[in-house]
C-alpha cells in the first residue's frame, strides 16, 4: 500500500509541477503580447509595472501593489527600492557565481520568486524574473544560466520569455539575485 502511496504522490507532484509551467509560460506569453503593444497607447508609465504584474502572475507575490499608481503596481525602480530594503526578500549572490545561478533555478522550480537585478543609484537599470525550467549554457560566459522573463522598457522587441538569463544583460558581473523569503 505504501509503494500505491508513493507511486500515486509523485505522479501528482509531476502533474502540478508540469501544470504549473504550462501555466507560467501561458500567462507570460500573453502579457509579453501586452507588453510589447503597451507604448502604442498612452499607457508609458504603466508599461513600467510589468515586471511587478509578472512576479505577481508567476508567483503570487502581491508586495508591488500600489493603489493609485499606474496600472495598480510599482514600477521597475520601485520593485528595486522594495526588494533591496524589504525583510521579505534575500540576496542570494552575485550572478556571475555559478552556486548561485544554481541555488536561483532551485528556488525557482520550487515556486519561489526569484529575480536577478542590476541596480544603480538611480534605480532599477534592469529586473529579470527567473523563471522555472533548467540551467543551459550561457555561451562565452562559461557559466549554466536559470530559466527567466524579461521586459525591456526602452526596448519592447527585445523582451522574451523561456531565455537564458544572460540574454538580459551585456554581463553577469554586478548583477544581483534576490529571492522571496
Amino acid at each position: 500500500m505504501k509503494k500505491i502511496a508513493a507511486i500515486s504522490t509523485g505522479i501528482l507532484l509531476t502533474g502540478l509541477l508540469f501544470s504549473f509551467s504550462g501555466d507560467w509560460k501561458t500567462s507570460m506569453t500573453s502579457m509579453l503580447s501586452d507588453f510589447q503593444s503597451c507604448k502604442s497607447g498612452n499607457k508609458g508609465a504603466e508599461c513600467k509595472t510589468y515586471v511587478a504584474k509578472a512576479i505577481k502572475t508567476m508567483y503570487g507575490v502581491n508586495d508591488f501593489d500600489a493603489a493609485g499608481k499606474p496600472g495598480g503596481m510599482l514600477d521597475v525602480n520601485g520593485v528595486a527600492n522594495y526588494i533591496k530594503k524589504s525583510s521579505n526578500w534575500k540576496l542570494l549572490g552575485d550572478a556571475s557565481s555559478q552556486d548561485i545561478l544554481k541555488q536561483a533555478q532551485d528556488a525557482a522550480n520550487n515556486n519561489k520568486a526569484v529575480v536577478a537585478m542590476m541596480v544603480s543609484d538611480n534605480g532599477a537599470d534592469h529586473i529579470s524574473v527567473i523563471a522555472p525550467g533548467s540551467l543551459v549554457s550561457c555561451g562565452k560566459l562559461g557559466l549554466k544560466c536559470p530559466n527567466s522573463v524579461s521586459f525591456f522598457v526602452n526596448n519592447p522587441d527585445k523582451s522574451y520569455i523561456g531565455k537564458p538569463l544572460a540574454y538580459s544583460f551585456k554581463t553577469l558581473d554586478g548583477v544581483k539575485i534576490y529571492t522571496r523569503n
